[in-house]
């Protein structure tokens, strides 16, 4: 099952359904995880920069911007945390959150699933620059495939990770280090 069944609930009021034509204010949200402190910003910064260009494409009116530097494996992040405040103040405005890719959100399921259900409690649609995802077997299957191949991505990389620091233990005062 995709989503828990009050994801699949139909709307009480039909004027709170937001569709893409009246979504004309949109929020950027960037992350990045474990890269040096001097590349850093240049990620955040890219990654906001073609998240501008394609809301400009779509219409959008860019009103905020957050950025973060934390594991896309966590859901409390201090920059997820200030979006889900900004959408909060404001649930009577209809907002696009837009993401470079399903992965700078969630880089595993479970936690995809919960910060995308947030994003759609608060009135918000999520879109990422670099797919496009909607309703029906296809697009869902495809967003899950995305979000599939994010955590096998994040979870070789921790592998790597022990494996590199399990060397580096082993090699300590050798002088193969």
């Amino acid at each position: 099952m995709r989503f828990p069944v009050e994801f699949w609930e139909e709307p009480k009021e039909k004027e709170s359904i937001v569709t893409d034509n009246n979504l004309k204010k949109a929020i950027i949200y960037t992350r990045v995880a474990s890269t040096p402190a001097n590349s850093r910003n240049a990620v955040i910064d890219g990654q906001e920069k073609r998240c501008r260009e394609y809301a400009a494409l779509q219409g959008h009116d860019v009103v905020a911007a957050f950025p973060d530097a934390a594991p896309g494996t966590i859901a409390s992040r201090p920059g997820l945390k200030q979006m889900f405040r900004f959408l909060d103040e404001r649930r009577t405005e209809p907002f696009a959150v837009i993401v470079d890719d399903v992965s700078v959100l969630a880089r595993e399921m479970s936690v995809y699933t919960e910060l995308r259900y947030a994003i759609g409690e608060r009135g918000a649609t999520l879109k990422t620059r670099s797919r496009k995802f909607g309703e029906g077997p296809e697009k869902n299957l495809v967003e899950d495939l995305c979000i599939a191949i994010a955590q096998d991505d994040a979870e070789v990389s921790r592998s790597r990770e022990e494996l590199q620091d399990a060397g580096d233990a082993t090699n300590k005062g050798t002088g193969l280090e």
